[in-house]
């Protein structure tokens, strides 16, 4: 496959995973426009997402046990969203050392396994090698008291990707 129809391949397999699951195969039908094999690789995809295992969509608890809690010097203050592997929350520095807001990152504890752990180390040294003025910056990292990886970034206010781009009719491909 080129680099041209991964990109639509893609950009289709995003903006199916936004529809409910009762409207995407309408919307599969209209976005692949009668081309059988941009179908199959839509759908070899969504079929690879539920095989993943029921693990990353299991619910989040309704109780959040990093809320209020202090990693490092910062203190979580609220959720900010979730995510398949863990949440990212809004942080505040509260050492009194300067004021700072930030975003911390964190893998769920109920999926914290070896290889959950290999990819949020993966993720840390990746985003730790990064330097571009329209990526976030690592700022620090480690693990709680009973084990749970985090990172600290950049907190960015604003509204997620996905959102901007529908609202304006743009692609997120």
């Amino acid at each position: 496959m080129n680099a041209e129809r991964w990109q639509e391949v893609k950009r289709i397999f995003d903006a199916v995973l936004d529809r409910p699951p009762e409207e995407r195969e309408i919307f599969l039908d209209t976005s692949c426009g009668g081309d059988a094999g941009l179908r199959a690789e839509v759908t070899a995809l969504l079929g690879a997402l539920d095989d993943a295992g029921s693990r990353y969509e299991t619910p989040l608890v309704t109780s959040d046990p990093l809320l209020n809690r202090q990693l490092g010097p910062y203190r979580i203050l609220r959720r900010l969203g979730a995510g398949g592997m863990g949440a990212v929350y809004l942080a505040a520095r509260a050492d009194d050392q300067f004021r700072r807001l930030v975003a911390v990152k964190a893998i769920r504890p109920e999926l914290l396994d070896d290889h959950t752990r290999r990819r949020f180390e993966n993720e840390r040294h990746t985003l730790a090698a990064l330097d571009h003025p329209n990526i976030v910056r690592l700022l620090d990292g480690g693990t709680t008291e009973d084990g749970v990886p985090y990172l600290v970034m950049d907190y960015v206010e604003g509204q997620p990707i996905d959102r901007y781009c529908r609202e304006r009719g743009l692609s997120t491909g």
